[in-house]
């Protein structure tokens, strides 16, 4: 917050949103995967979808479904997940998918990799959003 102009500082507590920044000293990876989910967002956006998403929280408040970006084709709700890392688990995506099966189409996981079809989940590289 070192750069922010004096006057700005000074009446932060009165301002309608909250003043964030990534701190100079960060590492690149602790916020990769939030780069990746605000391109995939940017693309979407720009082939026309809204962004939507999803979130369930269990009795005690703890996230126990998160899926990252909803799109509607073909009169279906298709999940996208994007993750940032060569591993990950898509443990969100399958539970979408058991929950609201009659009304969930294919499902897509954008990621750093080569494109591949496993059942009804298709992975595909994060560039390739623009084209959802």
């Amino acid at each position: 917050m070192d750069n922010i102009p004096s006057e700005l500082s000074k009446h932060e507590k009165n301002l309608p949103f909250k003043l964030s920044h990534i701190d100079k000293n960060a590492r690149q990876r602790e916020y990769k995967g939030m780069f990746v989910e605000n391109v995939v967002s940017q693309c979407l956006r720009c082939s026309g979808h809204k962004n939507l998403f999803y979130i369930e929280y269990n009795d005690a408040g703890k996230i126990v479904m998160e899926i990252d970006f909803l799109i509607r084709k073909d009169k279906k709700v298709v999940p996208i997940e994007a993750k940032s890392e060569k591993s990950f688990a898509i443990k969100s995506l399958h539970s979408f998918k058991k929950k609201f099966s009659d009304k969930v189409g294919l499902q897509y996981v954008l990621y750093n990799g080569d494109i591949k079809r496993e059942q009804e989940i298709i992975y595909l590289p994060v560039y390739m959003a623009a084209v959802m």
